[in-house]
């Protein structure tokens, strides 16, 4: 009896040494091959994003949108191309994988039946510097922010030339607060302050991580 409990103890030790072994060589390999998927998000990396059941792709053409994590670890996307809808969600510490499963979670808690959501990071766009995050139609951009100087959100505007359609009527700038991980949305009329000149009262300081979104004019003929 002894004898028969001393080989099943032998071979439960031999068992969990080879699923040890097993499982440090999985690492090992998904360290050798640089799994994207474990990969832990940093602030100011830049992604390409895109859904696969997005209603305003083509199927095939995924025209990523580039989404980036902001100075204070989250991250911004439409809910689809065409939308100026938005989800935000804290990104800095997760893997893509898990940031990837987070997202689709949150698409489909409102707005898809099934959410298959691409992450492709854009290497070597890590943004070192302050940046604001512009939003027109379906352009995008990063504005950088010089540490030597304000910036308002006037001279920004004049600077990118958004052109006759962007409606500078509503201009939305959205911005995290440090403290309570919240954010405000405030609408500035920037067409009022380029023609009166007057960017003391209403115009904005622009602060990093500074989320701005340019609508395009609607014409009724």
């Amino acid at each position: 009896m002894k004898h028969n409990l001393f080989i099943v103890f032998v071979l439960c030790a031999l068992f969990s040494i080879q699923s040890l072994g097993q499982n440090n060589s999985n690492k090992v390999q998904n360290q050798q091959t640089g799994n994207a998927n474990d990969e832990v998000l940093q602030r100011k990396t830049q992604f390409d994003f895109w859904i696969d059941e997005d209603p305003y792709l083509t199927k095939g053409n995924p025209e990523p949108t580039m989404i980036l994590v902001n100075n204070l670890g989250y991250l911004t996307f439409d809910i689809h191309k065409d939308s100026n809808l938005t989800i935000t969600i804290l990104a800095e510490g997760k893997t893509i994988s898990e940031v990837k499963n987070l997202m689709s979670e949150k698409l489909k808690e409102k707005f898809y039946g099934i959410a298959t959501v691409h992450l492709k990071p854009l290497r070597g766009t890590e943004m070192q510097n302050a940046f604001v995050y512009f939003r027109t139609g379906r352009t995008q951009s990063v504005f950088p922010l010089s540490s030597g100087r304000a910036k308002k959100l006037s001279e920004a505007i004049l600077e990118l030339n958004l052109g006759e359609y962007a409606n500078l009527k509503k201009v939305e700038l959205k911005r995290m607060n440090p403290k309570t991980q919240r954010k405000k949305i405030y609408i500035i009329n920037v067409k009022h302050i380029i023609d009166t000149g007057d960017t003391k009262n209403e115009d904005m300081t622009l602060q990093d991580g500074d989320i701005v979104t340019v609508k395009q004019k609607v014409f009724q003929f």
